[in-house]
Formats: C-alpha cells, sequence, structure tokens
C-alpha cells in the first residue's frame, strides 16, 4: 500500500476536518495492517513517498517484491462531484486488479451501479506518474471519494473501516484468481 503524497505535501485537504489526502491514507493503511490476518497469506507492506517521492516508493515495492500496489488518494472537485474512481494503465492485468479493488470499493461505500468507474488514463495525464511506475506487478490508484464534498467527506471518515477492508478484500479475490493465495 503506497500512502499518496507526503509530510511534507499532503495532497488536497478534506472539507470540515482539513484532513490531507496523506494524514487519511495513513488512517487507511493501518486499518488495513490491522485487518490483515483476516485474509489468509496476504502480506501487506506500507509504503510511503517522503523519501524519493513516487520514483523512490515504487521502488521499495520493487525492492520488496510486491505483486500488486494500491496507491491511496481521495480525490477534489471544487465541492460539487462525488464518486468513486480508480486509475490504472490499459494493461489487462492492471485493468483486471482495479476492477476487482474498485467493485469492492463500491460495496463498501455503497455506490455500486453509481460509481466514476475505472478510468485507463494515458502517460501524461495527472497521476500517470504514478500508475506506470509498477511495470513489474499490477496496481492502481485509487480515489474512493471527493474531499471537498461534504457528504462524500463524511462518507470517507465513517466507511474507513469498510474502505480498508474492501481494499484488502479486492487484493485478495484477485491473488485468489492469479493462484497467487487459496481462498480457505
Amino acid at each position: 500500500i503506497v500512502v499518496g503524497h507526503s509530510k511534507k505535501d499532503g495532497g488536497a485537504q478534506m472539507i470540515e476536518t482539513g484532513e490531507s489526502e496523506y494524514e487519511y491514507g495513513k488512517k487507511v493503511l493501518n486499518a488495513i495492517v490491522g485487518h490483515a490476518e483476516k485474509f489468509h497469506g496476504l502480506i501487506v507492506s506500507g509504503i510511503f513517498r517522503d523519501e524519493g517521492g513516487i520514483r523512490g516508493a515504487y521502488e521499495q515495492a520493487k525492492v520488496i517484491g510486491c505483486d500488486a500496489v494500491i496507491e491511496l488518494h481521495f480525490n477534489a472537485s471544487a465541492g460539487a462531484a462525488h464518486g468513486s474512481l480508480t486509475l490504472c494503465t490499459p494493461d489487462k492485468n492492471d485493468l483486471d486488479f482495479a476492477h476487482e479493488i474498485h467493485n469492492n470499493i463500491c460495496k463498501a461505500f455503497n455506490r455500486v451501479g453509481s460509481s466514476k468507474g475505472v478510468i485507463v488514463i494515458g502517460k501524461t495525464v495527472r497521476g500517470s506518474a504514478n500508475i506506470y511506475a509498477f511495470p513489474l506487478g499490477v496496481n492502481c490508484l485509487v480515489e474512493p471519494f471527493f474531499g471537498d464534498n461534504a457528504s462524500d467527506a463524511k462518507l470517507g471518515r465513517e466507511k474507513l473501516d469498510a474502505y480498508a477492508l474492501a481494499l484488502l478484500q479486492g487484493t485478495f479475490n484477485w491473488a485468489v484468481k492469479q493462484d497467487l493465495l487459496k481462498s480457505t
């Protein structure tokens, strides 16, 4: 799990609380680590961009030997937008992984049938440096809610635990489909 942004540049801020993407991502990572034992065989590593930026984080994922990487963010759009969004490359493996993750996020946030979906982005679009940085495995960048929309931000705060479980479940489901883990 890569926590988006850094302590120095925390990213967008959540309306009402002022919590940054980085601060929220750290809470999500802690919840993921707390629930990881429920997913037999799944090993979770937390990676930060504080030293080395995007390149350093994904280099660490390579060194650790990650099969899959999820980078945590939340979205912002002048307060009017809402919904869940998952970004990935056009690689079929990334698409399969992103859809598995996104479907589980939508269940956690009660957005089945009403999300922004999985979006394939090109190499020059915002977020591309992140999702194209890990060619050795699958990855995606998740934006489960809009932090500058009061109702979406509230949902993000209230569903943090369910969101963490969704990321674990999605990763576990993908790993089972890839024959990396057994569903026992």
